[in-house]
Protein backbone atom coordinates (compact mmCIF):
# COMPACT_ATOMS: atom_id res chain seq x y z
CA UNK A 1 0.00 0.00 0.00
CA UNK A 2 1.35 3.53 -0.89
CA UNK A 3 2.56 5.88 1.86
CA UNK A 4 -0.48 8.27 0.88
CA UNK A 5 0.79 11.45 3.08
CA UNK A 6 2.42 12.80 -0.02
CA UNK A 7 -0.14 12.73 -2.23
CA UNK A 8 -2.89 14.18 0.36
CA UNK A 9 -0.20 17.13 0.85
CA UNK A 10 -0.08 17.43 -3.15
CA UNK A 11 -4.13 17.06 -3.20
CA UNK A 12 -5.02 19.62 0.05
CA UNK A 13 -2.62 22.31 -2.25
CA UNK A 14 -5.67 23.08 -4.27
CA UNK A 15 -8.85 24.04 -3.04
CA UNK A 16 -12.30 22.64 -4.16
CA UNK A 17 -14.27 25.47 -6.46
CA UNK A 18 -18.18 25.25 -7.32
CA UNK A 19 -18.19 23.11 -10.57
CA UNK A 20 -20.14 25.24 -13.73
CA UNK A 21 -21.20 23.69 -16.42
CA UNK A 22 -21.20 25.63 -18.87
CA UNK A 23 -22.46 24.60 -22.54
CA UNK A 24 -19.44 24.50 -25.02
CA UNK A 25 -21.06 25.91 -28.16
CA UNK A 26 -23.05 28.99 -28.39
CA UNK A 27 -26.10 27.06 -30.40
CA UNK A 28 -26.69 24.97 -27.05
CA UNK A 29 -29.63 26.73 -25.42
CA UNK A 30 -28.80 25.24 -21.49
CA UNK A 31 -27.93 27.69 -18.88
CA UNK A 32 -24.71 27.73 -17.00
CA UNK A 33 -25.29 26.39 -13.28
CA UNK A 34 -23.99 24.86 -10.27
CA UNK A 35 -23.33 21.32 -10.61
CA UNK A 36 -20.82 19.95 -8.62
CA UNK A 37 -17.07 20.80 -7.22
CA UNK A 38 -14.02 21.03 -9.30
CA UNK A 39 -10.09 20.85 -8.49
CA UNK A 40 -7.85 22.12 -11.09
CA UNK A 41 -4.45 21.74 -12.27
CA UNK A 42 -3.93 19.40 -9.14
CA UNK A 43 -0.05 18.61 -9.00
CA UNK A 44 0.40 14.92 -8.69
CA UNK A 45 4.94 14.96 -8.32
CA UNK A 46 6.52 16.90 -5.45
CA UNK A 47 8.71 19.56 -7.96
CA UNK A 48 6.05 19.10 -10.88
CA UNK A 49 6.25 20.97 -13.77
CA UNK A 50 3.32 22.89 -15.02
CA UNK A 51 1.49 19.92 -17.12
CA UNK A 52 2.32 17.42 -14.50
CA UNK A 53 -1.20 17.92 -12.97
CA UNK A 54 -4.68 16.41 -13.41
CA UNK A 55 -8.61 18.17 -13.01
CA UNK A 56 -11.11 16.31 -10.95
CA UNK A 57 -14.71 16.67 -10.68
CA UNK A 58 -17.22 15.92 -8.22
CA UNK A 59 -20.88 15.44 -9.43
CA UNK A 60 -23.21 16.67 -7.35
CA UNK A 61 -25.93 14.39 -6.01
CA UNK A 62 -28.49 16.43 -6.73
CA UNK A 63 -27.57 19.70 -9.56
CA UNK A 64 -31.04 20.38 -11.00
CA UNK A 65 -32.49 24.08 -11.13
CA UNK A 66 -34.61 23.61 -7.94
CA UNK A 67 -31.34 21.89 -5.90
CA UNK A 68 -28.85 24.06 -6.86
CA UNK A 69 -25.01 22.93 -5.11
CA UNK A 70 -24.43 24.82 -1.96
CA UNK A 71 -21.58 24.95 0.26
CA UNK A 72 -22.63 22.76 2.60
CA UNK A 73 -22.35 20.13 -0.41
CA UNK A 74 -18.03 20.50 -0.64
CA UNK A 75 -16.47 16.73 -0.72
CA UNK A 76 -15.51 15.93 1.82
CA UNK A 77 -11.67 14.30 1.44
CA UNK A 78 -12.08 12.15 4.28
CA UNK A 79 -15.08 10.36 3.08
CA UNK A 80 -13.46 10.30 -0.48
CA UNK A 81 -12.15 6.85 -0.20
CA UNK A 82 -15.79 5.68 0.89
CA UNK A 83 -17.71 6.90 -2.39
CA UNK A 84 -19.14 4.27 -3.96
CA UNK A 85 -18.94 4.33 -7.93
CA UNK A 86 -17.54 4.30 -11.24
CA UNK A 87 -14.44 6.58 -11.93
CA UNK A 88 -14.26 8.46 -15.10
CA UNK A 89 -10.57 8.96 -16.34
CA UNK A 90 -9.62 10.64 -19.01
CA UNK A 91 -6.20 11.25 -21.65
CA UNK A 92 -6.64 14.12 -23.82
CA UNK A 93 -4.11 13.99 -27.18
CA UNK A 94 -2.24 16.56 -29.27
CA UNK A 95 0.55 14.47 -30.96
CA UNK A 96 2.47 14.29 -27.37
CA UNK A 97 3.50 17.86 -28.28
CA UNK A 98 0.32 20.08 -28.71
CA UNK A 99 -0.11 22.38 -25.52
CA UNK A 100 -3.10 23.98 -26.12
CA UNK A 101 -5.09 20.67 -25.72
CA UNK A 102 -4.56 20.31 -21.97
CA UNK A 103 -6.86 18.61 -19.18
CA UNK A 104 -9.89 21.42 -19.30
CA UNK A 105 -10.41 19.63 -23.09
CA UNK A 106 -12.60 17.32 -21.28
CA UNK A 107 -15.30 19.73 -20.61
CA UNK A 108 -17.37 19.31 -23.35
CA UNK A 109 -17.94 15.65 -22.86
CA UNK A 110 -18.70 16.67 -19.36
CA UNK A 111 -21.72 18.44 -20.08
CA UNK A 112 -23.37 16.37 -22.58
CA UNK A 113 -22.56 13.40 -19.42
CA UNK A 114 -24.71 15.53 -17.63
CA UNK A 115 -27.19 16.14 -19.72
CA UNK A 116 -27.82 12.56 -20.00
CA UNK A 117 -30.93 11.22 -18.66
CA UNK A 118 -29.92 7.57 -18.73
CA UNK A 119 -29.94 6.62 -14.83
CA UNK A 120 -26.74 4.93 -15.32
CA UNK A 121 -24.99 8.24 -14.84
CA UNK A 122 -26.20 8.37 -10.78
CA UNK A 123 -23.04 5.32 -11.06
CA UNK A 124 -20.55 7.17 -11.66
CA UNK A 125 -18.27 8.58 -8.71
CA UNK A 126 -16.33 11.55 -10.27
CA UNK A 127 -13.91 12.58 -13.02
CA UNK A 128 -10.50 13.24 -14.11
CA UNK A 129 -8.63 14.54 -16.56
CA UNK A 130 -4.60 14.28 -16.66
CA UNK A 131 -1.73 16.87 -18.18
CA UNK A 132 1.44 15.28 -18.67
CA UNK A 133 4.62 16.32 -20.01
CA UNK A 134 5.42 17.22 -23.57
CA UNK A 135 7.97 17.11 -26.15
CA UNK A 136 8.73 19.63 -28.54
CA UNK A 137 9.56 22.61 -26.37
CA UNK A 138 12.41 24.65 -26.62
CA UNK A 139 15.46 23.65 -24.42
CA UNK A 140 15.32 24.44 -20.82
CA UNK A 141 11.63 24.51 -21.17
CA UNK A 142 10.63 21.78 -18.32
CA UNK A 143 7.04 21.44 -19.03
CA UNK A 144 7.77 20.73 -23.24
CA UNK A 145 10.97 18.80 -23.13
CA UNK A 146 10.22 15.36 -22.55
CA UNK A 147 11.28 11.80 -24.27
CA UNK A 148 10.19 8.76 -24.03
CA UNK A 149 8.98 7.18 -21.29
CA UNK A 150 8.43 10.30 -19.67
CA UNK A 151 5.01 11.13 -21.01
CA UNK A 152 3.97 7.60 -19.73
CA UNK A 153 5.45 7.62 -16.75
CA UNK A 154 3.80 10.74 -15.66
CA UNK A 155 0.62 9.03 -16.58
CA UNK A 156 0.75 6.13 -14.36
CA UNK A 157 2.25 8.87 -11.66
CA UNK A 158 -1.29 10.69 -12.30
CA UNK A 159 -3.23 7.51 -12.28
CA UNK A 160 -1.72 6.26 -9.12
CA UNK A 161 -1.56 9.24 -7.31
CA UNK A 162 -5.88 9.43 -8.10
CA UNK A 163 -6.13 5.72 -6.88
CA UNK A 164 -3.64 7.04 -3.47
CA UNK A 165 -6.34 9.99 -2.76
CA UNK A 166 -9.69 8.12 -4.26
CA UNK A 167 -9.01 4.63 -3.82
CA UNK A 168 -11.05 3.49 -7.05
CA UNK A 169 -9.25 0.12 -7.13
CA UNK A 170 -9.93 -1.37 -10.69
CA UNK A 171 -13.49 0.32 -10.79
CA UNK A 172 -12.54 3.08 -13.46
CA UNK A 173 -13.19 3.19 -17.32
CA UNK A 174 -10.46 4.95 -18.52
CA UNK A 175 -10.17 6.76 -21.98
CA UNK A 176 -7.97 8.63 -24.25
CA UNK A 177 -8.26 10.39 -27.75
CA UNK A 178 -5.16 10.35 -30.35
CA UNK A 179 -1.83 9.90 -28.48
CA UNK A 180 -4.05 9.66 -25.77
CA UNK A 181 -5.38 6.26 -26.64
CA UNK A 182 -1.46 5.65 -27.21
CA UNK A 183 -0.75 6.52 -23.41
CA UNK A 184 -3.64 4.72 -22.19
CA UNK A 185 -2.69 1.47 -23.94
CA UNK A 186 0.66 1.75 -22.63
CA UNK A 187 -0.82 2.20 -18.82
CA UNK A 188 -2.08 -1.12 -19.27
CA UNK A 189 1.09 -2.82 -21.11
CA UNK A 190 3.78 -4.09 -18.96
CA UNK A 191 5.82 -1.29 -16.80
CA UNK A 192 8.87 -3.49 -17.76
CA UNK A 193 8.56 -2.10 -20.93
CA UNK A 194 9.55 1.49 -19.80
CA UNK A 195 12.25 -0.17 -17.95
CA UNK A 196 10.55 1.30 -14.42
CA UNK A 197 11.73 -0.61 -11.21
CA UNK A 198 8.92 -2.81 -10.51
CA UNK A 199 9.56 -2.95 -6.58
CA UNK A 200 8.39 0.03 -4.36
CA UNK A 201 9.70 -0.14 -0.93
CA UNK A 202 7.38 0.20 1.77
CA UNK A 203 4.60 1.98 -0.91
CA UNK A 204 6.69 4.91 -1.23
CA UNK A 205 8.44 6.78 -4.59
CA UNK A 206 12.00 6.72 -4.85
CA UNK A 207 14.72 7.79 -7.33
CA UNK A 208 16.03 5.56 -9.72
CA UNK A 209 19.17 5.28 -10.74
CA UNK A 210 18.25 4.12 -14.65
CA UNK A 211 18.74 6.53 -16.81
CA UNK A 212 15.78 5.61 -19.05
CA UNK A 213 14.12 7.88 -17.04
CA UNK A 214 13.04 11.05 -16.64
CA UNK A 215 15.84 13.71 -17.35
CA UNK A 216 15.05 15.34 -14.01
CA UNK A 217 15.86 12.20 -11.88
CA UNK A 218 11.82 12.36 -10.79
CA UNK A 219 11.14 9.83 -8.45
CA UNK A 220 9.15 6.66 -10.14
CA UNK A 221 5.72 5.97 -9.98
CA UNK A 222 4.32 2.60 -7.87
CA UNK A 223 2.56 0.09 -9.92
CA UNK A 224 -1.51 1.04 -10.96
CA UNK A 225 -4.24 -0.99 -10.29
CA UNK A 226 -4.79 -1.42 -13.60
CA UNK A 227 -9.01 -0.59 -14.90
CA UNK A 228 -11.30 -2.69 -16.10
CA UNK A 229 -12.45 -0.82 -19.32
CA UNK A 230 -10.35 0.81 -21.71
CA UNK A 231 -12.13 3.04 -24.59
CA UNK A 232 -9.48 4.39 -27.68
CA UNK A 233 -10.79 7.26 -29.40
CA UNK A 234 -8.86 8.38 -32.65
CA UNK A 235 -6.03 6.42 -31.62
CA UNK A 236 -2.74 5.92 -32.83
CA UNK A 237 -1.61 2.18 -32.43
CA UNK A 238 1.27 1.26 -35.09
CA UNK A 239 3.83 4.58 -34.91
CA UNK A 240 5.71 2.80 -37.48
CA UNK A 241 2.54 2.14 -39.86
CA UNK A 242 1.41 5.67 -39.27
CA UNK A 243 4.87 6.92 -40.94
CA UNK A 244 5.47 3.94 -43.16
CA UNK A 245 1.95 3.44 -45.00
CA UNK A 246 -1.09 5.37 -43.68
CA UNK A 247 -2.84 5.17 -47.27
CA UNK A 248 -3.13 7.62 -49.92
CA UNK A 249 -5.90 9.69 -48.19
CA UNK A 250 -3.25 10.46 -45.11
CA UNK A 251 0.26 9.98 -47.05
CA UNK A 252 0.84 14.21 -47.28
CA UNK A 253 0.75 13.86 -43.00
CA UNK A 254 3.79 11.70 -43.89
CA UNK A 255 6.69 14.11 -42.27
CA UNK A 256 4.35 15.39 -39.80
CA UNK A 257 3.56 11.92 -38.51
CA UNK A 258 7.72 11.27 -38.31
CA UNK A 259 8.26 14.66 -36.72
CA UNK A 260 6.52 14.10 -33.92
CA UNK A 261 7.47 10.59 -33.25
CA UNK A 262 10.53 11.78 -33.77
CA UNK A 263 10.67 14.35 -30.65
CA UNK A 264 8.31 12.43 -28.36
CA UNK A 265 10.63 9.27 -29.01
CA UNK A 266 13.46 9.70 -30.14
CA UNK A 267 15.06 7.83 -33.77
CA UNK A 268 15.18 4.32 -32.85
CA UNK A 269 12.38 3.01 -35.32
CA UNK A 270 12.38 -0.34 -33.06
CA UNK A 271 11.60 2.04 -30.23
CA UNK A 272 8.90 3.10 -32.33
CA UNK A 273 7.05 -0.54 -32.89
CA UNK A 274 8.11 -1.65 -28.99
CA UNK A 275 5.90 1.52 -27.93
CA UNK A 276 3.09 1.15 -30.21
CA UNK A 277 0.36 -1.36 -28.59
CA UNK A 278 0.07 -3.65 -31.67
CA UNK A 279 3.51 -4.65 -30.49
CA UNK A 280 1.70 -6.37 -27.10
CA UNK A 281 1.51 -10.55 -28.21
CA UNK A 282 -0.38 -11.27 -24.81
CA UNK A 283 -2.76 -9.09 -23.92
CA UNK A 284 -3.74 -11.21 -20.92
CA UNK A 285 -0.25 -11.35 -19.47
CA UNK A 286 0.69 -7.58 -19.77
CA UNK A 287 -2.61 -6.44 -18.75
CA UNK A 288 -2.93 -8.92 -16.07
CA UNK A 289 -6.51 -9.94 -16.29
CA UNK A 290 -8.66 -12.18 -18.87
CA UNK A 291 -12.06 -10.52 -18.34
CA UNK A 292 -11.17 -6.66 -19.91
CA UNK A 293 -13.27 -4.60 -22.00
CA UNK A 294 -11.63 -2.66 -25.10
CA UNK A 295 -13.94 -0.43 -27.30
CA UNK A 296 -12.13 1.16 -30.18
CA UNK A 297 -13.81 4.38 -32.05
CA UNK A 298 -12.79 5.94 -34.98
CA UNK A 299 -14.60 8.23 -37.20
CA UNK A 300 -14.14 7.46 -41.28
CA UNK A 301 -13.96 11.20 -41.67
CA UNK A 302 -10.73 11.34 -39.77
CA UNK A 303 -8.27 13.74 -41.80
CA UNK A 304 -5.41 13.22 -39.38
CA UNK A 305 -5.66 9.56 -38.44
CA UNK A 306 -6.52 6.76 -41.07
CA UNK A 307 -9.09 3.86 -40.35
CA UNK A 308 -6.58 1.22 -40.96
CA UNK A 309 -4.81 2.20 -37.05
CA UNK A 310 -7.89 0.95 -35.60
CA UNK A 311 -8.13 -2.47 -37.92
CA UNK A 312 -4.63 -2.79 -37.40
CA UNK A 313 -5.02 -2.75 -33.88
CA UNK A 314 -8.34 -4.95 -33.27
CA UNK A 315 -6.63 -7.64 -35.49
CA UNK A 316 -3.63 -8.06 -33.63
CA UNK A 317 -6.36 -8.05 -30.19
CA UNK A 318 -7.30 -11.29 -31.51
CA UNK A 319 -5.43 -13.73 -29.41
CA UNK A 320 -6.47 -12.12 -26.27
CA UNK A 321 -10.41 -11.90 -27.44
CA UNK A 322 -9.60 -16.38 -27.82
CA UNK A 323 -8.75 -15.67 -24.49
CA UNK A 324 -11.76 -13.94 -22.81
CA UNK A 325 -10.61 -10.27 -23.63
CA UNK A 326 -14.03 -8.18 -24.90
CA UNK A 327 -13.15 -5.77 -27.98
CA UNK A 328 -15.83 -3.63 -29.41
CA UNK A 329 -15.72 -1.66 -32.30
CA UNK A 330 -18.51 1.50 -32.04
CA UNK A 331 -18.97 4.23 -34.83
CA UNK A 332 -18.01 7.88 -34.67
CA UNK A 333 -18.19 10.76 -37.27
CA UNK A 334 -16.80 13.94 -37.60
CA UNK A 335 -13.02 14.85 -37.79
CA UNK A 336 -10.18 14.24 -35.61
CA UNK A 337 -10.50 17.24 -33.09
CA UNK A 338 -14.34 17.25 -33.30
CA UNK A 339 -14.84 14.38 -31.11
CA UNK A 340 -13.54 16.24 -28.01
CA UNK A 341 -14.59 19.87 -29.16
CA UNK A 342 -18.23 18.92 -29.31
CA UNK A 343 -18.09 15.94 -26.68
CA UNK A 344 -21.43 14.97 -27.71
CA UNK A 345 -20.14 11.44 -29.41
CA UNK A 346 -17.81 10.68 -26.70
CA UNK A 347 -20.45 11.72 -23.57
CA UNK A 348 -22.53 8.90 -25.55
CA UNK A 349 -19.98 6.30 -25.90
CA UNK A 350 -18.86 6.63 -21.95
CA UNK A 351 -22.67 6.34 -21.37
CA UNK A 352 -23.08 3.14 -23.40
CA UNK A 353 -19.93 1.52 -22.52
CA UNK A 354 -20.53 2.25 -18.58
CA UNK A 355 -24.08 0.29 -18.91
CA UNK A 356 -22.33 -2.22 -20.41
CA UNK A 357 -19.69 -2.39 -18.14
CA UNK A 358 -22.20 -2.15 -15.02
CA UNK A 359 -24.56 -5.29 -16.35
CA UNK A 360 -21.65 -7.72 -16.82
CA UNK A 361 -20.53 -6.75 -13.08
CA UNK A 362 -24.13 -7.35 -12.66
CA UNK A 363 -23.99 -10.53 -14.28
CA UNK A 364 -20.69 -11.36 -12.51
CA UNK A 365 -22.02 -11.18 -9.09
CA UNK A 366 -25.48 -13.48 -10.13
CA UNK A 367 -25.28 -17.02 -8.45
CA UNK A 368 -24.47 -19.81 -11.02
CA UNK A 369 -27.27 -22.04 -12.11
CA UNK A 370 -27.03 -25.44 -11.00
Amino acid sequence: MADKSGSQTLWDSVPWQEWLDTPPSADDPSPTKPVGWHKPCVPYLHGANSLQTLDVWIPSPSHSKSHPTTSSALPDDTQLLSRTGVWIVYIHGGAWRDATIKAASFAPTLHHILKSSDPATAKIAGYASLDYTLSGGEAGEASRNARHPDHIIDVLRGIGFLQDIVGFKDNYIILGHSCGATLLFQALMDRERWRIPRVVVAGEEHRSENAALSKSASPSPRSIIKPSVAIGLDGLYDLPGLIEDPGEKHSRWIPEYEAFTRDAFGDDKETWFDVSPVSVKDWVREWGRNDGMVVLVQSHDDTLVPYRQLTGFHESLKPAMDAGLEVFELPATGDHDALWETGDQIARIIVDVLIEYLDKIDRSARPAKS
